[in-house]
């Protein structure tokens, strides 16, 4: 982190969120829109990333992901039933 430009923490969005490079744990980001990522309001799951900002802030849903052992179980968003995944 120390080593990192001001402009590519602020945004640095896709080179981070489409790398095929692993990370070393799963990470948890917001911040960018998954309309953004994916064109939709549901959110953005990949094995080393999950992206959770689905638009409350423009009309889309609040929502938290359930985690067992890193992997995503169930997807919870305001308005809108559970659902599990995989």
């Amino acid at each position: 982190m120390a080593r990192q430009q001001e402009r590519d923490l602020l945004w640095l969005r896709e080179e981070f969120y489409l790398s095929p490079l692993p990370t070393e744990k799963k990470v948890i980001f917001g911040h960018t829109p998954t309309d953004m990522i994916t064109g939709t309001w549901y959110p953005f799951i990949t094995d080393q990333r999950v992206g959770i900002d689905t638009g409350c802030v423009f009309g889309g849903c609040l929502s938290a992901v359930e985690l067992d052992e890193g992997r995503v179980t169930a997807v919870y968003q305001v308005g809108h039933q559970a659902s599990r995944v995989g």
